[in-house]
């Protein structure tokens, strides 16, 4: 028997009362842009409004409504992660494996943080 493993992932659909009151929510506290050439199917109240922070290549709170910034994120020392929840009680955990390039990353943004105080 062979057990089901997800590759990739493409998009993910969240259900909410007012997809363009969403999309406000998720862009100013994740980035998230609404996707231009897909809007056209936000007409259509069976089809979803996409969301992007990587121009489609990935589409788609930290809690108390705060905009999600290095702070947020959690160091498991194998893998980061962020947990949050939106308005609509959706409660995420988002994490990645690639810790040695966050860590990297993380080191030259606190860097350029660093020398932007002073």
């Amino acid at each position: 028997m062979s057990t089901f493993q997800v590759d990739q992932l493409d998009h993910v659909e969240l259900f909410v009362p007012n997809r363009h009151e969403a999309a406000a929510w998720y862009r100013r506290v994740l980035g998230l842009e609404i996707l231009s050439e897909y809007e056209f199917w936000a007409a259509d109240p069976r089809v979803p409004l996409m969301v992007s922070s990587d121009a489609g290549n990935t589409k788609l709170k930290d809690h108390h409504d705060r905009v999600v910034t290095i702070d947020s994120v959690v160091d498991h020392a194998k893998a980061y992660s962020v947990y949050f929840s939106d308005p609509y009680g959706h409660q995420f955990e988002i994490t990645t494996y690639d810790h040695d390039e966050v860590e990297r990353g993380f080191v030259a943004l606190r860097g350029q943080l660093h020398s932007n105080a002073h």
